[in-house]
């Protein structure tokens, strides 16, 4: 379970000097309420956490997309040009605290460019900075699942293609990001090396003249839409090659725009992280290649996949009897000096050990159960299938993922540091505008033919041929042939089918439980809709993890403005709940579109699925002791009021 306990700014936007909020930690009462009036300075808390965690504010506009614009005003003008964001949070039993800060040498103006960022983070004592940081957070919450934590109201537009499940960028990354938490990418690693040794199995079959005329024609067939396929994946290769040389131009012109403006520190930061990312493509290609060596055997992992769940299970229920008996050494005369994180860490240490303990008859059952819960693990552990190769994968798996992630961090710095050098305004930088417009354009024609919903695209003519050989391979006479290369396909043939039908099986039940969730949560929603007729709508997931809308008579509906928010939300929530991560949801501004009676059944079912409700609001949509407040009243833990003191200056008031 994660939980955020206080976010500090520092010359972020709208405060100036140091400004702290804090966040209910009582799971009695989750709700926290941020209220502010237009323009004093909303947006900025959701995007400072963002930007903490992440090192991006995800705007669209640009509103905040660089170091001038994030840096408070009235503190550039008072010389003090250096902005963080400090966020303390608990993961299970791990303490964090995030801190990542930007800031100008002395000597320099506070030009975009000038700015040098860095992060630290500090868990449970142990310090780690920069890169290293970045992935203990990842380990955490990735980003491409923050989109399901930190929910922003005002820009709803950015949810549509999600709903639609179109296949766009947005749900090819969602549908990549789950399919990595639910290990399905592992699975598929291993598809891909049976479909290379299968193809292989039967061009030898061909091959092999005491095979059967029959039998080798039908295969015949087969192996021309197997080269097919092969042939179009080798295109779609070298058209991402294409894409990658297209890139590579792309930054080479921003190095020339970079030499141009003088931005030497940056020059070098990139040049630093390209390297890097040579390494880190080369150690990604070593791992892929082993965990291919290593799939061979992982059909054991199959055999044992239930005994493996039920030990996740029983573990899982460890855990909770662990944490509810370590529950038991705190007392509640204190606890309000431990949700003072002023308070020294050593402090703290020396309150907790002071703590009676209490409820004696529930901490012996918890006792009993965990010994009795002990025996049933020790049992399943020491039976057979104990050393299955599935381990060596998944370790493979999260070696690859860490170099993937470093590389998607680097790119991202890339990145951000091509977008601070831009905007100098000379005729030799706007000649290279040009041709980096030109090179856009080539990159999003390639990206047309990578869609998949484009039938003239390469992708599209794949699917076709995939097609084609699996109707050939359910029409194959039946195999007579005794020979080696014979027994070589089927074995590999079985082993294929294996691991389709595993990936098929794990894809279609992720789907079915996200489309079962997602229609629970979307039911708890529209029952606040009164109707005469009961509503027979319900929501169908589509092979992107988009949601449809549908009616009794199978016929799918446009929603509107405030339904497409629901329909977001039901699907959002039901994500959350499948990746397995109890986290906070902060939704800025998330009524606009709703009216009185979704809005009520938003605030009544959104904090029971998540481990903290924070409201970023209008007084106009959450006022003080207004009808919808009274609603939730017994559940609001804490309240911060946003208190504009001038243009420039905004301050958190602790309202609870």
């Amino acid at each position: 379970m994660i939980i955020f306990k206080q976010v500090t700014y520092k010359n972020w936007i709208s405060f100036e000097g140091k400004e702290k909020l804090i966040f209910s930690q009582d799971p009695e009462k989750n709700i926290t309420i941020i209220r502010g009036d237009n323009e004093v300075g909303k947006t900025a808390i959701l995007r400072g956490i963002t930007w903490c965690l992440y090192g991006t504010t995800k705007d669209k506009k640009s509103a905040y997309s660089d170091h001038s614009s994030r840096l408070n005003y009235a503190a550039a003008r008072h010389g003090d040009l250096c902005y963080e964001v400090k966020l303390q949070m608990r993961s299970g039993e791990n303490e964090f605290t995030i801190t990542r800060e930007a800031k100008v040498a002395d000597g320099m103006d506070n030009s975009n460019g000038n700015f040098t960022s860095s992060l630290y983070l500090v868990k449970d004592g142990e310090t780690f900075k920069d890169e290293l940081a970045q992935i203990e957070i990842n380990k955490v919450i990735e980003e491409s699942i923050s989109r399901f934590f930190l929910f922003d109201g005002e820009m709803l537009e950015e949810y549509e293609e999600l709903i639609k499940g179109s296949g766009g960028e947005l749900s090819v990354a969602i549908k990549k990001s789950i399919e990595d938490i639910l290990r399905i990418t592992l699975l598929k690693t291993g598809q891909n090396a049976f479909k290379q040794l299968y193809n292989t199995a039967v061009t030898a079959f061909n091959k092999d003249d005491r095979n059967g005329e029959k039998q080798k024609d039908a295969y015949k067939r087969l192996e021309e839409e197997l080269n097919a396929e092969k042939s179009l994946e080798a295109e779609i290769k070298i058209i991402q090659e294409e894409k990658q040389g297209y890139d590579k131009k792309i930054r080479e012109i921003m190095d020339e725009i970079t030499s141009k403006a003088s931005q030497r520190s940056l020059i070098a930061d990139n040049e630093k992280l390209e390297d890097d990312n040579k390494g880190l493509a080369n150690n990604i290609v070593e791992f892929e290649n082993t965990l291919q060596n290593e799939v061979k055997n992982v059909y054991r992992q199959i055999l044992g996949i239930q005994k493996t769940s039920l030990i996740t299970k029983l573990k899982n229920k460890q855990e909770v009897l662990d944490s509810k008996l370590k529950k038991f050494s705190e007392a509640d005369v204190y606890q309000k000096l431990l949700k003072d994180e002023e308070i020294s860490k050593e402090s703290r240490l020396v309150i907790a050990e002071q703590m009676p303990n209490v409820n004696l008859e529930d901490q012996k059952k918890y006792k009993e159960d965990l010994y009795l819960l002990k025996t049933d693990l020790k049992k399943l552990e020491t039976g057979p299938l104990r050393n299955d190769p599935i381990d060596v994968l998944k370790r493979g798996t999260e070696d690859l993922l860490k170099n993937r992630a470093r590389l998607v961090l680097n790119e991202s710095k890339i990145k951000a540091n091509i977008e601070s050098l831009k905007g100098e305004d000379t005729e030799g930088i706007k000649d290279l505008a040009k041709n980096l417009e030109k090179l856009n354009k080539k990159v999003a024609n390639i990206g047309t033919l990578l869609d998949p919903e484009n039938t003239a695209g390469t992708m599209a003519k794949l699917a076709s041929v995939q097609e084609g050989i699996t109707l050939i391979r359910a029409r194959m006479p039946k195999e007579t042939s005794t020979t080696n290369s014979a027994k070589t396909k089927a074995i590999s043939e079985q082993y294929k089918d294996i691991f389709d039908q595993s990936v098929n099986i794990m894809t279609q039940n992720s789907k079915e439980s996200v489309q079962e969730e997602a229609n629970a949560i979307y039911t708890a929603l529209k029952e606040y809709k009164v109707i005469e007729i009961p509503s027979e709508l319900k929501l169908e997931i589509n092979d992107n993890y988009g949601l449809m809308l549908k009616n009794a008579h199978e016929e799918t509906l446009t929603p509107s403005a405030g339904g497409s928010q629901i329909v977001a939300l039901s699907l959002i929530t039901a994500l959350r709940n499948k990746i397995g991560v109890s986290a906070p949801l902060m939704m800025d501004t998330p009524f606009g579109r709703l009216d009185d009676k979704y809005k009520r059944a938003l605030l009544e079912v959104s904090p029971q699925n998540c481990s903290q409700y924070i409201l970023i609001v209008q007084p106009s949509e959450l006022d003080k002791n207004d009808e919808l407040e009274t609603l939730i009243v017994n559940k609001i833990g804490q309240i911060n009021n946003l208190k504009k003191i001038s243009d420039e200056k905004t301050e958190i008031e602790d309202a609870s």
